[in-house]
């Protein structure tokens, strides 16, 4: 997986997205993109003038994670793999809706812990789908705000 790192080099430098849009000539719509890890793909004259704006390697713009993932639900329970680097689980995820606002997720030690391992700008997609997966479950909309309070229990 691959990742943008440009709003932590932004945020570094004290810049928005019209700044570096004033200064680069990149498109606004392409820098939020980038800013918000939500692009299919990044143009070479554009990686090279963001490298030579933030004085930066593409190294340092686009981080590299071996990490993978999938959630799929299973009558009230979630099915996760996760993949990090050479190590993996697999593990029924369940969770509890103490009301609209507030689930508690009760994860496999194993998941759990390797998730917790992974770089927080890759572990955000993790619990992003997982939101999106209980949202859908439970017929919330998109928009549907709630707490999510993580556990572990031991792995059988």
């Amino acid at each position: 997986m691959i990742k943008s790192n440009l709003a932590v080099l932004m945020a570094e430098r004290d810049l928005r997205i019209v700044d570096v849009w004033k200064k680069t000539g990149i498109s606004k719509v392409t820098l939020y993109g980038l800013y918000h890890n939500n692009t299919g793909g990044v143009q070479w004259e554009t990686l090279d003038k963001l490298c030579a704006f933030l004085n930066v390697d593409p190294g340092q713009l686009l981080v590299y994670c071996n990490f993978a993932f999938s959630l799929e639900p299973i009558g009230n329970n979630i099915r996760s793999h996760v993949q990090y680097n050479a190590r993996q689980a697999t593990g029924l995820i369940r969770y509890d809706v103490a009301d609209p606002l507030r689930v508690t997720v009760h994860a496999p030690a194993s998941v759990a812990t390797l998730v917790q391992n992974v770089p927080m700008l890759f572990r955000n997609d993790f619990d992003q789908r997982l939101d999106e997966v209980i949202r859908r479950m439970q017929h919330w909309p998109d928009d549907h705000e709630f707490v999510r309070v993580s556990d572990t229990y031991p792995d059988d």
